[in-house]
């Protein structure tokens, strides 16, 4: 159910928390997104996102501001848009740790993605996480890269 995702806070490391992002840090967000993906979203793109009620935007918090964040959308399953965090986070962990914790949030039992076949560093990150690929779509990205559909189903996850 949707509303179970509207109120929590998870630690995930020392002094870093997962939390439903407030209006606050949409703008760092939207910065963030902007200096680390190498996909950008048009601001009428995160308008719409920031007003769908289906969109869900997870942040890693910690004292001194967003160390990541994860954009989800969620209608007859949890689809994940994006999922970042600061490059000195990269490989510590906290990726795998933020995409686990925030699944068993959203309770969520299947997530769908698209990936670009340009994106090696994401295909790896997503292929460790135990993501399958569904198919590829041709020209699905705005410079004509194809996207890759992955799907991971989740049961694992709840067990621990």
């Amino acid at each position: 159910m949707v509303s179970t995702v509207m109120n929590f806070s998870i630690k995930i490391i020392s002094g870093i928390e997962l939390t439903k992002l407030t209006k606050s840090f949409r703008e760092q967000v939207e910065v963030l997104d902007q200096k680390l993906m190498g996909y950008h979203w048009t601001k009428a793109q995160w308008e719409e996102l920031w007003e769908s009620p289906s969109n869900y935007c997870l942040a890693l918090i910690e004292k001194d501001g967003l160390k990541g964040f994860s954009l989800w959308m969620h209608s007859d399953h949890w689809e994940l848009l994006k999922i970042t965090v600061r490059p000195e986070l990269r490989g510590s962990g906290i990726s795998q740790n933020f995409f686990n914790e925030t699944v068993k949030a959203i309770k969520a039992e299947k997530v769908f993605l698209e990936v670009s076949v340009r994106n090696a560093a994401a295909i790896s990150f997503y292929e460790k996480l135990g993501f399958k690929q569904l198919n590829r779509v041709k020209g699905y990205y705005r410079d004509g890269s194809d996207a890759l559909k992955l799907v991971l189903t989740i049961d694992f996850l709840h067990n621990n």
